[in-house]
C-alpha cells in the first residue's frame, strides 16, 4: 500500500438470511455475541475450514454469508492531538 497514511485492516462481516448483518473483529468475537443455531455453524467447524476461509475470504451457508474484508484506516498519530 502507497505511503498515504492509510493502514488496511481485516473484519469479519456477516449477513443472515433474514437480511441483518454485522461486523466483528475476530471469529471468536462473533460466538460470543452469537449462536452456533444461529448461523448453521459452530466456531470449531468454522476453524476446521478456516484454510479455505482464508483462501475464499467468505463461507456460506443456508443461514449465513460470513466474510472476511479489508478496511482502510488512517494511521493513528503518536502524539495527542
Amino acid at each position: 500500500m502507497d505511503d498515504n497514511g492509510l493502514t488496511s485492516t481485516s473484519i469479519i462481516s456477516i449477513k443472515l438470511c433474514s437480511g441483518q448483518q454485522f461486523y466483528f473483529g475476530s471469529l471468536v468475537a462473533i460466538y460470543r455475541y452469537m449462536k452456533p443455531e444461529q448461523l448453521g455453524i459452530t466456531l470449531t467447524e468454522l476453524y476446521r475450514d478456516e484454510e479455505n476461509f482464508k483462501k475464499t475470504g467468505k463461507f456460506v451457508n443456508a443461514k449465513c454469508i460470513i466474510k472476511r474484508v479489508d478496511v482502510l484506516r488512517a494511521k493513528q498519530r503518536k502524539e495527542r492531538v
